[in-house]
C-alpha cells in the first residue's frame, strides 16, 4: 500500500511535498526503486494533468533531486558502479516539463553520476546555461572528476 492518495484538507501529509519527497527517499534506501517512480509519476500526473484527480504535490526541485541522488546511489565504486544515463536523464527532461529549476545540490549529483570528463564538463556547461549557482561542492565534484578521469594536472587551473 501506502499511495500517495488520501483525502484530508490541502494542509495534510497528502499535499506536503516534504512527506513525500520522504517517502521517496524511503523507497529509494530500501532498493525499491519501482516504487519511487510510482509515487513521483502521482506527483507528476497531478501537476501535469490537474484534471486526472491525483491528490498529491507538485514536484519541486527537492523531489528531482531526492531521485537523482538515488538514482545515483552512493556514487562509491567509481564510474563503473554509477547508472547510465539512460536510467536519470528523463528526470532533466521533466525539470523542464515542470518548470522545476536546477540547484546546485542538482549539479552536484549530475557531476557525481558522471562517467567521462567530457559529460562532466557538458554537466557544468549545462549547471552554467541555466545559471546555477556553483558553489564549494560543486566545484569539489567538478575538481574531484579531473582527478579520477586521468587529468589531474588540470585541476590546479580550476582554482584560479
Amino acid at each position: 500500500g501506502g499511495g500517495g492518495g488520501g483525502g484530508g484538507g490541502g494542509d495534510g501529509p497528502s499535499q506536503s511535498v516534504a512527506a513525500w519527497n520522504m517517502a521517496l527517499r524511503a523507497r529509494l534506501q530500501c532498493g525499491d526503486r519501482a516504487g519511487a517512480v510510482r509515487l513521483y509519476g502521482e506527483m507528476r500526473s497531478a501537476a501535469l494533468e490537474p484534471a486526472s484527480g491525483v491528490v498529491a504535490p507538485r514536484p519541486a526541485t527537492d523531489t528531482l533531486n531526492t531521485l537523482l541522488a538515488g538514482f545515483g546511489g552512493s556514487g562509491d565504486g567509481g564510474a563503473a558502479g554509477r547508472p547510465p544515463p539512460s536510467e536519470w536523464r528523463w528526470l532533466l527532461s521533466d525539470m523542464g516539463k515542470l518548470g522545476v529549476a536546477p540547484d546546485r545540490f542538482t549539479l552536484a549529483t549530475l557531476l557525481r553520476l558522471q562517467t567521462d570528463l567530457r559529460r562532466t564538463r557538458d554537466v557544468w556547461r549545462w549547471g552554467r546555461g541555466r545559471r546555477v549557482r556553483r558553489d564549494a561542492r560543486t566545484w569539489h565534484h567538478l575538481i574531484e572528476a579531473y582527478i579520477e578521469f586521468g587529468k589531474p594536472g588540470a585541476a590546479p587551473r580550476l582554482l584560479g
